[in-house]
């Protein structure tokens, strides 16, 4: 009985431990630590008296750096999009290619500071820091982006030593008191030109050129594979041996450049060793190989999740940096948070939620009678609002360690109005957006082109106008129409727009907006053909009285509607009966022409065009191999093969909204069609057979 009793506490023992939380589990612990301070404030009046009255308290801009790589502005408005929508999730940036020694100087005296020159303005203006990056690259022989090839074609160690010099000492005092953040040497565990033509003084030396150049900016040493891979140790021997000789280093840059997946456990372990050096540590370059790993959108969002938790956790870690936003302008494809068509992937929303919701403060209270208002939030710069005698004020404040623990106080004077804020938008019909502002707004007219509206692309603003009875509501009339499926976002990047009160409109990035439009999600037969079956992703009214702007195609041709009407009590799912039924081989179209329409809110439903149907009596859609075609493979991903039996066929393939994208004959007894510029989605191939007139239609489903 002692023996099992003794067995039974070790077991108990051995699961407490494995119960344990982990040092990831305990991320939110040390982020309360690490990232956030106890402050306090006190609202004073005029007269010095403590104010006893409402209080907000919102953090604006976190101290922790979240940045992401930018590229220059190369045309006006050319990556509009991008900097609203990086404005809207990140606070810093770092310079792609621009500040590289080839991108200044790739010819000999040939300086083009234009690039970065225009971002360096541009988030002067939004209040960001822009990182150079990067001085140096010790870089490969023969690669003329990573160093000049005038540089590498320098006859003498000498001259090499001088040149480099030069770039350092001219770069950094052109941008000096702008620029506040170098990556000074770039990749020197891994790339040796540099080092192989003038000797390994040119890591130490770089260094204590650019002190000499500024004395105030951060100064760090940037490199690859230290966390993704075991390749860390000869980094850190590296770094050593320069702070040995008084490289005057202030941090190290971790690229971050991932495959397929993160293991928490051994990014830690490396952090561990790095952390040894005693340095400050950025994530300098965070990315993963989404596509050629096939790594998912679901697990994309999850690891990118990870890693920030793992770095916003971490005490020496002070930055983030994203290499790249969008799909199609990433350095690795898929690593992009929004896909090519400027919608947002899951990890848009994780990387969202994280830094603007889980890791921000957002307070809402009423001072006590001495005045005071405590709480704990994130570092950071915040806005603060103070009801003092019936009127708001807002205070702009840092609130960092500098202030923490200690009695901040606000008075009456220091505060000024409040601005205007928005408070929603929506999309309510294909060409209007409604802007709703939390106080009355000034005549918008004047600062139309200021306010930026995307969709796939960007929109045109005709005309901007105070709503009819509303001054709070801006509304912006566009030139092209949005549809019920886009995920629309609205900027205000610049301008003067005004409130009523004179008080004047903050930017904003690339914010959300609801699309209130109806649209059509599906449309399919039954399978007798007797009804078609449409699909809406909004409650409607009852459309009896539109009968008239609804019609059905068969084979070009208006066919009757004997009845329509709602399918099973829904709202959404409408039912028309035909008065004669389809066929199994007839092409059918539903179109819906602007009318009375709307959805139970009020909102239009927008002419939609011919809208091809899904065709279900039997052998109508039938994907199954037949005797005389074969259709493979399907799903199909690159290269869709149609094989014959006999004949001349016309093969035809239309999209969802039955728009022809792909016409082609084939008298052979084997046809390859190249799908991979299609987008992914549901197809219709359509074979006639010229001998016959027979027609097959296949439901085609793009990976």
């Amino acid at each position: 009985m002692k023996q099992s009793l003794t067995f039974l506490f070790a077991l108990a023992q051995v699961l407490m431990i494995n119960a344990a939380p982990s040092w990831y589990d305990e991320a939110p612990k040390r982020i309360d630590s690490l990232r956030k301070a106890n402050f306090v404030l006190q609202i004073l009046d005029s007269t010095g008296q403590p104010v006893t009255d409402s209080i907000r308290v919102d953090l604006a801009k976190h101290k922790f750096v979240f940045g992401v790589v930018m590229d220059p502005e190369t045309s006006p408005g050319s990556l509009s999009w991008d900097r609203a929508t990086m404005y809207r999730y990140y606070n810093a940036a770092v310079s792609g290619n621009a500040f590289k020694w080839s991108g200044i100087e790739a010819q000999k005296g040939v300086l083009t500071y234009e690039g970065f020159d225009e971002m360096l303005q541009w988030c002067e203006r939004v209040g960001w820091t822009l990182k150079g990056h990067c001085l140096l690259w010790n870089g490969h022989a023969g690669n003329y982006h990573e160093v000049p090839r005038w540089v590498q074609e320098l006859p003498t160690s000498e001259e090499a030593k001088e040149a480099c010099r030069n770039r350092i000492i001219r770069d950094m005092t052109r941008y000096k008191g702008r620029v506040f953040e170098y990556d000074v040497m770039n990749e020197p565990s891994h790339t040796f030109f540099l080092t192989n033509k003038i000797g390994d003084s040119i890591n130490w030396l770089s260094f204590k050129w650019a002190r000499q150049a500024d004395s105030t900016a951060e100064l760090y040493v940037n490199d690859y594979n230290l966390i993704e891979w075991d390749e860390h140790i000869p980094f850190i021997n590296l770094v050593r041996k320069m702070l040995d000789n008084g490289a005057p280093i202030d941090g190290i840059g971790i690229q971050g450049h991932f495959g397929g997946s993160i293991n928490t456990n051994d990014v830690k372990r490396r952090l561990d060793a790095l952390a040894t050096l005693g340095l400050k540590m950025r994530i300098t370059e965070f990315d993963m190989d989404v596509t050629a790993q096939k790594v998912t959108p679901i697990n994309q969002a999850m690891y990118y999740a990870r890693m920030l938790r793992i770095a916003f956790s971490y005490p020496q870690i002070t930055g983030f940096y994203f290499w790249g936003l969008i799909d199609g302008k990433v350095w690795r494809a898929g690593s992009g948070i929004f896909n090519i068509n400027k919608e947002p992937k899951p990890a848009a929303d994780s990387v969202y939620n994280l830094i603007h919701k889980e890791w921000s403060t957002h307070l809402k209270g009423v001072t006590a009678p001495n005045g005071q208002f405590a709480f704990r939030g994130f570092l950071g710069k915040y806005h603060v609002f103070a009801k003092i005698n019936g009127q708001w004020k807002e205070f702009r404040i840092d609130l960092d360690e500098k202030v923490k623990d200690s009695v901040l106080v606000l008075r009456e004077n220091e505060g000024m109005v409040p601005r205007p804020r928005l408070v929603k938008g929506k999309l309510i019909a294909p060409r209007i957006i409604e802007l709703k502002f939390d106080k009355k707004m000034a005549d918008p007219s004047a600062q139309k082109t200021n306010f930026e509206v995307y969709g796939r692309v960007k929109n045109t603003i005709l005309n901007a106008s105070l709503k009819e009875g509303d001054s709070t509501t801006i509304v912006l009339n566009l030139k092209y129409d949005l549809l019920y499926n886009y995920y629309v976002t609205v900027a205000y990047m610049k301008g003067d727009q005004k409130a009523a009160d004179g008080t004047s409109l903050d930017i904003f990035g690339a914010t959300p907006i609801e699309n209130m439009l109806p649209g059509i999600k599906s449309a399919s037969t039954t399978p007798d053909g007797s009804q078609i079956i449409v699909r809406l992703n909004k409650n409607m009214n009852e459309p009896n009285q539109n009968t008239d702007t609804i019609s059905v195609i068969v084979n070009s041709i208006p066919v009757l509607i004997d009845k329509i009407e709602f399918k099973d009590d829904s709202a959404s799912v409408l039912l028309i009966t035909l008065t004669n039924p389809v066929k199994f081989n007839d092409l059918v179209y539903f179109n819906y022409k602007p009318g009375t329409w709307s959805t139970t809110e009020g909102i239009a439903l927008p002419a939609t065009g011919n809208i091809l149907v899904e065709n279900k009596v039997p052998n109508a859609i039938d994907n199954a191999n037949s005797s005389q075609i074969e259709v493979y493979p399907n799903p199909v991903k690159d290269i869709l093969t149609v094989k014959f039996a006999y004949g001349n066929y016309q093969i035809s393939i239309y999209d969802m909204l039955g728009k022809e994208i792909l016409k082609t004959t084939s008298t052979g007894a084997e046809i390859k069609l190249d799908m991979r510029n299609l987008n992914k989605g549901i197809y219709f191939l359509k074979i006639n057979n010229s001998q016959n007139g027979q027609i097959q239609n296949f439901k085609i489903n793009k990976l």
